[in-house]
């Protein structure tokens, strides 16, 4: 279909879900989930708060500071993280700056009518995909 119609380049969504009773599943799903990042096959990510948390220590997720400006949210709804830049010889982190990588969309129209249930559900985008053009014009329906 991509070869005969190459214009339907729609950004990718992923919602990453996991199930605390079940250790194979969510080793499976991880193993999968990074071998889409790494094919830049997902362009924007639904998580929770956890999942948001490793995503923006391993600079995985796209710094929303340049675009807040044509992105129709509030302050109020970027959520914060920092990448790991190294570690200290203790094995500590040595944590980036406080970077807004996320959006809150808990509160969504798009959450409620696609039954997308969790505490917190924040939007990024992934750094490596090939439609961040299309990726932002897709957040800005969210709001």
């Amino acid at each position: 279909i991509k070869e005969k119609l190459p214009e339907l380049t729609a950004p990718r969504v992923h919602l990453l879900t996991a199930n605390p009773y079940d250790g194979e599943y969510n080793y499976a799903i991880s193993m999968k989930q990074m071998a889409m990042l790494t094919a830049a096959e997902i362009d924007i990510i639904l998580m929770d708060q956890e999942t948001f948390d490793l995503m923006s220590h391993q600079n995985i997720l796209l710094a929303f500071e340049d675009h807040m400006d044509t992105l129709p949210f509030s302050q109020e709804e970027y959520v914060t993280g920092a990448v790991i830049l190294d570690e200290t010889a203790d094995a500590e982190p040595i944590m980036g700056p406080m970077t807004a990588y996320g959006i809150d969309i808990t509160e969504s129209e798009f959450v409620k009518k696609n039954n997308i249930l969790a505490e917190k559900i924040i939007a990024g985008v992934v750094l490596n995909s090939p439609r961040i053009d299309k990726a932002l014009a897709f957040l800005t329906k969210l709001d």
